[in-house]
């Protein structure tokens, strides 16, 4: 038999009556004597639905409970109102970046159940997790969840995105704003992004049963080619500027790239950007936008090492060119590029990658192919609805620092922390949590229940529970996360020493960050050449000491060291 049942097409489908349409019909038969045929016309239900309820309204008249609703809602392990408490636990649990799978939800279905002393399956107790057949149902009755794929997001990503640093950055942005009374189209982003040789094949047509499905790629792994673009507010963009992991730059690497493209190479055959590559982006920018002292531009990047020079701070101040940085691992929300470009251009290359081997069977794709490659696939993402979408849903163009809500935040509460460097608050009480049984206080161990039974893992769970039992709080539900707390991060560590300084979002041109920076870039580079670098030791080089001159001078010529030493051996 299966478990939803699904009536025949020619089958009469009955419809539902609500919970209080079907008391008051009964009521008005049996109180007010009215007949049960007229009453079923009244009412739009069945007569026979009507009369079974009736029956068993009079079978029942001593007990108050009676209930109007089918008996297959009437068996369900838990009522409404509990399915809903863990349907709010899941939604969050998923905003938190900690989403529970489908064996977790039901070992805490089972978990809830025995808490809430339910009755259940036998087979929940042999096997200590609820049974799929009611998470299937579970899921049917709560159209707002689904089963999905999550994106791997890091923990700096996840914690770094909170509400303090997108302050920061909208009231650098503001005061910018205010200043200046820049137009969206002197509103500029810039980001890298990467391509290689090796495409991510897309979906193909093959039959239906086959285990596995190839498909032709240039290599294992591929070269990387970086692509750094510029898009600003108003939808416009500027010609891409490639770094190929090439001392020499060829011509023929232009042939089908968009009209304008630039590219440069890398010394050390990497296609990784580099500082002296950034300055070289910088003049290419400056080329396209015809910015000047007179006629000021807004530019906003991440905080990556390779952006942030003396030369490419130089170069910006003196061409009217005002340099605003991202907070770091906030471009995922922030950015326009990341949020509403690069995703359809990755997808359109790899695209454009699987026809292009598709046309050249037998050919390995390098990258002198990659500038044909991304030609075709670079308009296609630099649409201006895209662009100027990134710029709206970012709160950039038009400014709004309230874009993004509470929900956005959730997930950067995991890692919110006392500062261990300002006074302790006093510990907030126990959480108090029902357990039916006899009065008095039972220690709640993390990790298995009073029954013996193993509770969900979660990270924050390291600190004992109190369970108040008491008669009078028969009633009282226990919710999800008092069975399975959200997860919480712990105390930081104190006296820690040493390290990165963490970045901010900075308005990089601004003449006491410039000079700050500068001087920061100073005291590097003394340090640096202050260093004498001692030579590594070689076991299996013998040290040459100089040689002692008749004329008691010391001589550190290895050379004639190295002779005299011959001369002793063979004599």
């Amino acid at each position: 038999m299966p478990m939803f049942y699904k009536p025949k097409p020619q089958a009469k489908q009955q419809k539902k009556v609500p919970h209080d349409v079907m008391k008051a019909a009964v009521k008005e038969v049996v109180e007010d004597g009215i007949g049960l045929r007229k009453t079923a016309l009244k009412f739009d239900i069945d007569k026979m639905t009507l009369h079974r309820y009736v029956r068993k309204y009079k079978d029942e008249k001593s007990n108050t409970s009676t209930v109007y609703e089918p008996n297959y809602s009437v068996s369900q392990v838990f009522t409404k109102e509990e399915e809903t408490l863990q349907a709010i636990y899941l939604k969050k649990a998923s905003q938190l970046h900690h989403g529970l799978g489908t064996v977790n939800c039901r070992i805490l279905a089972f978990e809830y159940a025995v808490r809430n002393k339910k009755t259940y399956p036998k087979k929940w107790d042999q096997n200590k997790i609820a049974g799929y057949d009611w998470f299937r149902g579970f899921m049917k009755r709560n159209r707002e969840l689904s089963v999905r794929l999550p994106e791997a997001t890091s923990i700096a990503r996840s914690s770094a995105f909170n509400r303090t640093t997108v302050e920061e950055f909208n009231k650098n942005l503001e005061k910018i704003l205010l200043r200046e009374n820049f137009g969206p189209q002197d509103i500029w982003n810039i980001d890298e992004t990467g391509v290689t040789t090796t495409h991510k094949p897309t979906k193909v047509i093959a039959e239906r049963g086959v285990k596995q499905v190839g498909q032709a790629t240039s290599q294992e792994r591929g070269t990387l080619v970086t692509v750094c673009n510029s898009i600003n507010a108003i939808g416009n963009f500027i010609p891409p500027f490639l770094v190929f992991p090439r001392v020499n730059i060829k011509e023929f690497m232009y042939v089908g790239a968009p009209p304008g493209t630039v590219g440069v190479g890398h010394q050390k055959h990497s296609g990784w950007m580099t500082k002296e590559n950034f300055v070289q982006f910088l003049n290419h920018f400056i080329k396209h936008v015809k910015c000047s002292l007179e006629h000021k531009v807004l530019l906003l990047m991440d905080n990556h090492e390779f952006h942030i020079s003396l030369e490419s701070l130089e170069l910006a101040k003196h061409n009217g060119i005002i340099l605003l940085t991202f907070p770091p691992h906030c471009s995922h929300k922030l950015q326009p590029l990341d949020v509403s470009v690069y995703f359809p251009f990755q997808n359109a290359y790899n695209k454009a990658a699987q026809q292009w081997m598709i046309h050249h069977p037998g050919t390995p794709m390098t990258v002198y192919n990659v500038g044909e490659v991304i030609g075709k696939a670079f308009p296609q993402a630099f649409t201006p609805q895209n662009i100027v979408s990134g710029f709206r849903v970012t709160g950039i163009h038009p400014f709004d620092k309230n874009i993004f809500t509470d929900d956005d935040f959730l997930r950067a509460s995991v890692t919110d922390r006392p500062n261990p460097t300002l006074p302790v608050e006093e510990p907030a009480p126990k959480q108090s949590i029902f357990q039916g049984g006899s009065s008095g206080y039972v220690e709640f161990q993390p990790g298995t229940s009073n029954n013996g039974s193993l509770n969900i893992s979660r990270p924050n769970f390291t600190t004992d529970m109190l369970v108040e039992v008491t008669a009078e709080k028969s009633q009282t539900i226990v919710s999800p996360e008092q069975i399975a707390p959200y997860p919480k991060a712990g105390p930081r560590k104190c006296g820690r020493k040493g390290g990165r300084k963490p970045k901010r979002s900075l308005i990089l041109t601004d003449t006491p960050i410039k000079n700050k920076l500068e001087e920061e870039f100073r005291r590097r580079t003394s340090k640096v050449t202050a260093q004498i670098k001692k030579p590594r030791s070689n076991l299996f080089s013998r040290q040459i000491k100089p040689v002692q001159h008749s004329t008691k001078e010391k001589v550190c010529c290895i050379d004639d060291a190295y002779d005299e030493e011959i001369l002793e051996l063979n004599s």
